[in-house]
């Protein structure tokens, strides 16, 4: 469990920059998952010598990249490995969120190989596309991230209103709605920002064992992997569940992850 002082360092960066660098309570779940996505990795490609780091030598094809993202994703959703991580880590999401929460129900694994800047989806904040305040994001690596290859953010911009930035609504239309690769969480309408946003971003560096936790009116995102590897990641969303959702929001997006002792108690008193 992380200490009261943690905690409470956590929590004033977050509300000051509108992130944090989070170091996991079990580095055990993610060094887990990173063995476990290699050896499915494997097993599907039948081909022992490809791992984390060399998959974009193999995979130099977008189509048949995409296909396997979409393969290792539906792996990667069926073991919970994202659920497993955040659950470990829940006093810090109760800490800052409150005792009732809920958690995304089918995270996204990113698979973005080096010099592919279709692989990434560019700089945006998620309140562009609907979400509220009461939900968070957690960007979790499967490998060290280094300054090159890791998202970046653009601190105190989470307390900006969405107006003041620039933004070009266009249609992706290599990224059909409703498409494995929307599926896996690339935009099929993105809000293009202005260039300009570059001159303010920062990169994030993470080791395997810390995530990247940060609230959804942030600006962050990648433009490109400069590196000789793949980074390997995962984004799940955590909420408060006594706060409203958007109502474009589709059925299921979210599933209960922790109910205080007064939701418990009201739950078997209206059953």
């Amino acid at each position: 469990m992380h200490t009261l002082d943690q905690l409470k360092q956590y929590e004033k960066e977050f509300i000051e920059k509108g992130y944090f660098v989070l170091d996991l309570n079990n580095m055990e779940y993610v060094k887990e998952a990173s063995d476990l996505l290699q050896k499915h990795l494997q097993k599907i490609t039948n081909n022992s010598e490809i791992t984390l780091y060399n998959y974009h030598a193999f995979f130099e094809d977008n189509d048949k990249h995409y296909e396997m993202q979409f393969q290792m994703l539906q792996f990667f959703r069926e073991q919970q490995f994202a659920q497993n991580i955040i659950q470990s880590n829940i006093d810090v999401y109760q800490f800052l969120l409150g005792p009732d929460l809920e958690i995304q129900t089918e995270p996204y694994l990113r698979i973005t190989r080096p010099h592919k800047p279709k692989d990434n989806i560019g700089y945006h904040r998620d309140t562009f596309y609907g979400t509220g305040p009461g939900e968070i994001s957690s960007v979790i690596p499967f490998i060290n991230l280094s300054e090159k290859s890791t998202l970046s953010v653009v601190p105190k911009s989470h307390i900006i209103p969405d107006r003041f930035f620039k933004l070009n609504q266009v249609v992706n239309t290599e990224v059909p709605k409703d498409s494995k690769r929307h599926k896996m969480g690339f935009l099929y309408a993105p809000k293009v920002m202005d260039p300009e946003i570059r001159n303010d971003v920062i990169p994030i560096p993470l080791k395997r064992g810390q995530a990247l936790v940060f609230m959804l009116s942030i600006i962050h995102g990648s433009e490109e992997n400069n590196t000789d590897y793949p980074r390997w990641s995962t984004d799940i969303r955590v909420r408060n569940s006594l706060t409203s959702l958007n109502e474009a929001m589709k059925a299921g997006y979210y599933k209960p992850l922790k109910d205080s002792a007064t939701t418990q108690t009201f739950e078997r008193l209206s059953q």
